[in-house]
């Protein structure tokens, strides 16, 4: 019997829902399939089966690269492709795939994984070793995020680049569906980074720690990772991102400022962090060069879709809406009507809906009344991409019927939204229905991402109705909950300094 020339080897537990899909994609391309089951409970090796596989049991041992080394060790091919049941090879990366295993020696092919995402609409692009020439001596390493590359170089393989990419569905879900996964890992990457503290676990054990809104432990780690100097430039800046971020939230703009020109002198390309430098510049008041800044990464997002990217091991591409959305708002913002222009003009949408769109919008600055059916299709387009520019164009419409209206139709969508409960908080407040503003001003505080604004439009709602006693209140929340954040705290001492007199009386 001839020794196949491909294997593909995988691990797998009930993954029913994906791993037929999988095998489909490979079916004419493979020679041999390894499956090791680690205690699947549905249909997923009767799936195994069909595709004629290879069917192996191993015991979960809280260890990934255990799993795939029993697998390679089962696996005879003269080449190893290894892959997720949540993911599939792109059909124009077969040829090239093909062309690959006819190489001879010891080579490692470096792929392309696309991770899809439709919620967040980023495209996340990352480079691993997932095609390699079989030999002794190689093996899996890491509890969690497991690799291959430190063995194979170890073992003297050549490490080649190629356009093969596997398409990745497996982290299309919403974030609350991801924490599962996160929690899992977590506890294998706290055990690997127990016995060694490697930059690269740090850089994952801070991605995990992100995914479940531990902030404080995500940031400790990312400090971490970045004291490596030998960490890979993409994952360096993808931390300084996150650092940044953190700083801006927290009111420090120059120290964000200062994080993102770092992460930016590593990785000019990576778009996120151009467009976290065009926000810093924002809150600095430097509108110029914000809109610079975000027609910069409107560029290199465009070409990166169009042409590829050239990154080593990781690259994010944004959905272009995001960013169009973003200019639009800076030149809004910064009165910059030719950027504004700019920014219109790429507005991507079916035909008639891109001109509607632009005329709503043109509508809007220039306070024409929308008709019922206008309230509609802005209902239908408006979405977390667009949200805060539309609610900029909303807050300085004159109508206020027409405007309430509009931000009733939006409730079912962004009711748990705090940046549009203080637009109709606000609304409220310029119909003078006290009441019903503070209700929303209120309710916006509940939600995870408060808007600090609502302090102050509740502090002065308090003023004018001479409540002094809530006015307390509010200050006292606000330092508390926003007592990391500089710009509040500020604003908060002016606050106070001119209502001491009333203070004092109480």
């Amino acid at each position: 019997m001839n020794k196949p020339l491909l294997t593909l080897s995988m691990i797998v537990k009930n993954e029913e829902k994906y791993l037929e899909e999988c095998l489909d994609s490979v079916k004419n391309v493979v020679d041999e399939i390894v499956i090791v089951d680690t205690g699947s409970t549905d249909k997923t090796l009767e799936i195994a089966k069909r595709f004629n596989a290879n069917i192996f049991h191993f015991e979960w041992i809280d260890d990934f690269s255990a799993a795939r080394n029993f697998a390679l060790s089962k696996s005879t091919g003269n080449w190893i492709l290894y892959l997720d049941a949540d993911e599939r090879l792109n059909p124009e990366s077969i040829k090239e795939l093909k062309t690959n295993i006819t190489r001879q020696g010891k080579l490692g092919v470096s792929c392309t994984v696309t991770n899809l995402d439709d919620f967040s609409g980023n495209v996340r692009k990352m480079k691993y070793i997932r095609l390699f020439s079989n030999s002794k001596n190689i093996y899996f390493e890491g509890k969690a995020h497991e690799q291959i590359q430190n063995s194979l170089i170890k073992s003297g393989y050549k490490i080649a680049q190629s356009y093969i990419e596997i398409i990745h569905h497996g982290y299309n879900l919403p974030k609350e569906e991801l924490k599962p996964k996160a929690e899992r890992n977590l506890k294998l990457l706290l055990s690997d980074y127990e016995i060694k503290k490697d930059s690269y676990c740090a850089y994952q054990l801070a991605n995990t720690y992100s995914v479940l809104d531990k902030h404080e432990q995500a940031l400790q780690f990312y400090k971490e990772a970045l004291r490596d100097q030998n960490l890979p430039v993409e994952y360096r800046s993808i931390c300084f991102l996150h650092l940044a971020d953190e700083k801006m939230r927290n009111g420090d703009i120059q120290e964000a400022h200062d994080l993102v020109k770092k992460g930016l002198a590593l990785d000019k390309a990576n778009t996120n962090l151009i467009m976290l430098g065009s926000q810093v510049f924002s809150m600095l008041d430097n509108y110029t060069k914000a809109i610079e800044f975000c027609k910069e990464a409107y560029r290199v997002n465009k070409s990166k879709i169009k042409n590829g990217s050239n990154a080593k091991y990781l690259d994010i591409s944004i959905k272009p809406g995001k960013i169009v959305y973003q200019g639009l708002l800076l030149s809004l913002k910064g009165s910059d009507s030719k950027s504004f222009d700019y920014f219109l003009n790429e507005l991507v949408k079916p035909g008639k809906e891109r001109k509607l769109e632009r005329t709503l919008i043109i509508n809007l600055i220039n306070n024409t009344n929308i008709n019922d059916d206008e309230i509609l299709f802005l209902k239908k387009i408006i979405n977390t991409d667009n949200l805060e520019f539309y609610l900029i164009l909303f807050s300085s419409y004159n109508n206020v019927n027409i405007k309430l209206s509009l931000l009733k139709e939006l409730n079912s969508k962004f009711s748990a939204n705090a940046k549009y409960l203080v637009q109709v908080g606000l609304t409220y407040y310029e119909m003078n229905d006290l009441e019903t503003a503070k209700k929303y001003f209120e309710l916006s505080l509940e939600k995870g991402e408060k808007d600090p604004s609502a302090i102050f439009y509740l502090a002065s709602i308090s003023l004018s109705t001479n409540n002094i006693d809530k006015l307390i209140r509010i200050i006292e929340y606000a330092h508390s909950t926003f007592k990391n954040n500089k710009i509040v705290q500020e604003k908060l001492q002016i606050l106070v300094s001119k209502i001491k007199p009333l203070l004092e009386d109480v």
